[in-house]
């Protein structure tokens, strides 16, 4: 990609600055918990310094907020369905430092320029590592000791898996789908083409028996095929239409004086409203009348009521817009390319978040490093694996080096503990026994039916 990159940009000479992706003031934990409220507090408390709290769903950003100021650490909730006021004015009270944490999903981040963050926790697993590694870097940005917490359960593992079923629908359930929206907008078999229809997805989902997630997640995949364009939230401007004639509207005015100014406001600033629905911004003409917005409102709201206008306000609603005629389901095809090559690589993700969760032999700096595709990294030594490790009484490097020759002559033969001691003379018994123990502790190694030790970990 980055050749192709080039390329593209007709690089002279191939010249590429690669910068390693490691953190080295940034602690990496994993912690197991099926009480992750109560761990939540616990970290919180015994940390200084601003925090951000990743969370799945924007209920659990209000819910986990008011834990958080229950328990004595101030924390407000932040998510993309706020009203931009709200989230600026939170953004900036976490910022000042006058709120330590903001409990978000992944819509707090982008642009987010602060150094001293000491604590980046996430509740639940996000379903990639390069998601995670990227807010998880949010923390110690100044180079000071920070961390970055992950908070795992087994149910994470088991919606972990259970995402890749539901974020790729079998092709029968897709197709399924596609046929129910032809059937759902009274699309005939070779038209639709061009056509756009507002998409009340719930209804959809009601009527014909589907899980809304399997619907969404459907509809992406129809979209990358070329069927239909999914527009997944539309914003629809405010729209207005006078039903009055111009005769009728001026009496109006004449006798409802308290209407007329704003009237005359709408006619000077927009044309067409006697023949269709124009969009308007409520914003705007509160500016130009010199009046509070809500009392704009107030205003088209009452006319709308007089019958004077039709007023539609302002919505957010998906929109399905058809790329191609409606098609016959034996005709319908996903490509590799739009499916099972985008499944693999997603499952891939997943699997990858899953080992950095589970395992509990390799630093987790050496996971993420591995993962980024840079291979010769060394061990943190203050990652929550490094520091188990560091219990040994044995150096970083110490242990690093012995397990590594363990690892190289278990993947060649088992052996039997005597044996591997005979192969490892310049390391002491006890040292090899120490990590050995620490191998069978996290069922790394182990001993096969003829009583050898054996390396089970790829």
């Amino acid at each position: 990609m980055v050749i192709d990159i080039q390329e593209k940009l007709l690089f002279r000479q191939k010249n590429v600055f690669q910068k390693s992706f490691s953190r080295d003031n940034l602690a990496y934990v994993v912690r197991y918990s099926e009480d992750k409220e109560k761990q939540l507090v616990a970290i919180l408390s015994k940390t200084k310094g601003s925090a951000v709290v990743y969370v799945r769903s924007r209920k659990k950003t209000g819910e986990y907020a008011e834990l958080l100021n229950k328990a004595g650490v101030s924390a407000k909730s932040y998510h993309a369905g706020m009203p931009a006021e709200v989230k600026d004015a939170r953004q900036k009270a976490w910022t000042n430092g006058s709120v330590r944490v903001i409990v978000s999903t992944n819509a707090f981040g982008m642009g987010i320029d602060k150094s001293d963050v000491r604590v980046v926790v996430h509740m639940d697993a996000p379903d990639s590592l390069e998601a995670y590694f990227q807010e998880a870097g949010r923390a110690g940005r100044d180079g000071e000791k920070a961390f970055a917490v992950l908070l795992w359960s087994k149910n994470d593992e088991v919606r972990l898996k259970r995402n890749i079923v539901t974020s790729f629908p079998e092709k029968d359930v897709i197709k399924r789908v596609y046929e129910a929206l032809g059937n759902f907008f009274q699309v005939a078999m070779g038209s639709g083409l061009g056509m756009i229809y507002d998409f009340n997805i719930a209804q959809f989902c009601q009527a014909y028996k589907l899980n809304i997630i399997t619907v969404f997640n459907s509809l992406k995949i129809l979209h990358r095929a070329g069927y239909i364009e999914f527009t997944e939230e539309l914003e629809m401007p405010s729209k207005v239409h006078f039903t009055m004639q111009r005769d009728e509207l001026y009496r109006f005015q004449v006798a409802n004086e308290a209407f007329d100014r704003f009237i005359k406001l709408l006619l000077r600033s927009y044309t067409g409203l006697f023949t269709e629905y124009i969009p308007i911004n409520e914003e705007l003409l509160a500016k130009r009348a010199n009046i509070d917005r809500q009392l704009v409102y107030q205003f088209l709201n009452k006319m709308n009521h007089l019958k004077v206008i039709k007023y539609i306000p302002q919505k957010k609603t998906p929109l399905i817009t058809y790329l191609q005629s409606r098609e016959e389901l034996k005709y319908l095809e996903l490509t590799d390319e739009v499916y099972q090559n985008r499944k693999d690589k997603y499952e891939e993700r997943v699997y990858g978040v899953i080992d950095y969760a589970t395992t509990g032999h390799t630093c987790r700096s050496v996971l993420l490093l591995t993962y980024f595709g840079q291979r010769k990294a060394e061990n943190c030594g203050h990652c929550d694996v490094c520091l188990d490790r560091k219990k040994t009484n044995m150096s970083v490097s110490s242990f690093q080096n012995i397990e590594t020759a363990i690892q190289n002559l278990l993947k060649e033969t088992p052996l039997s503990y005597d044996q591997l001691l005979l192969k490892l003379p310049e390391k002491t018994d006890a040292e090899v026994e120490k990590v050995v123990r620490w191998l069978e502790e996290y069922e790394v190694i182990g001993e096969n039916e003829d009583g050898l030790l054996v390396w089970y970990r790829q």
